[in-house]
């Protein structure tokens, strides 16, 4: 059994200085390792929030400036405070490649970064370009993978980490409204079932002076698989917020996830393997 933190500052009341923005993002970390957390977990964009102590204005300097404070500032000095037997999944944020920048989710796990891009950007996503490779990463025992947003809704994506037999799946969010947090929550609930995953949803929160990440609401989604022996628990949801920063910790049950992977009674589609199936009409 282990313990996952799902923090969800609010965009809404951000600090006034970038030492302070560091200083608030590892008070939060530090709360869930008094909680005993081993995974923790960000919103889709918040990294972008960091936009607020650049002088530039328009939306891809902001992005450039971003990536620099992210490489240069801040992912080194999370490098030297996280615990090496934590794994800290910070957020997504712009990240140079070459002449491009990707959506990319910033992971950190023993003094190493690891970076999973986002793969089906969203009409709004200027000056991005997408990914083209999901990572599968090994935990405590466990296979997990992380999916931005947009990529949970594609089934494309789900059939890949069906044949890793991932046991999680961690989906870092960004929805304008109340609609667009449902169909990303209907979607997680879809793959936990067919992918015998625990499955879980962060939202990025707030109203913000940023025009890319200018106003966001959800809620956090906890998604067992249909095979829980308690019903009532298959789903477990945080309150919805549209500017008040949601924290919420949720326990791994890791032996269950392991057994769930071996046992062959029932109909589980994370058991059948994927078929080549012809479609006419």
């Amino acid at each position: 059994m282990m313990f996952l933190a799902n923090i969800s500052p609010s965009m809404s009341d951000l600090p006034d200085t970038i030492d302070e923005w560091v200083s608030n993002i590892k008070s939060l970390i530090e709360k869930a390792l008094k909680d005993k957390a081993s995974i923790i977990l960000l919103p889709e964009l918040y990294l972008m929030s960091l936009a607020k102590y650049s002088e530039v204005k328009d939306e891809l300097s902001q992005i450039k400036e971003v990536s620099r404070l992210l490489k240069e500032r801040v992912c080194p000095e999370m490098e030297s405070f996280l615990p090496t037997e934590v794994l800290l999944i910070f957020s997504t944020g712009p990240r140079e490649m070459g002449r491009d920048f990707k959506n990319s989710t910033y992971i950190l796990y023993k003094r190493s970064w690891h970076y999973q891009d986002k793969i089906y950007l969203t009409p709004w996503e200027t000056h991005i370009s997408p990914g083209d490779e999901v990572k599968v990463f090994e935990f405590n025992g466990l296979k997990l993978a992380v999916l931005v947003c947009f990529d949970s809704e594609h089934p494309d994506l789900s059939v890949i980490l069906k044949e890793k037999e991932i046991n999680l799946l961690l989906i870092p969010t960004a929805t304008t409204d109340k609609k667009g947090n449902l169909r990303v929550n209907r979607c997680a609930s879809a793959r936990a079932i067919e992918l015998g995953a625990i499955v879980v949803t962060n939202p990025l929160v707030g109203h913000s002076e940023i025009d890319m990440v200018d106003y966001h609401e959800g809620s956090q989604g906890f998604f067992y698989p249909a095979q829980l022996a308690s019903p009532e628990l298959t789903e477990i949801f945080s309150t919805y917020s549209t500017g008040e920063s949601l924290y919420k910790l949720f326990e791994i049950e890791t032996d269950y996830l392991l057994k769930l992977k071996e046992e062959s009674s029932e109909t589980k589609p994370y058991h059948s393997r994927t078929k080549k199936v012809l479609c006419s009409g």
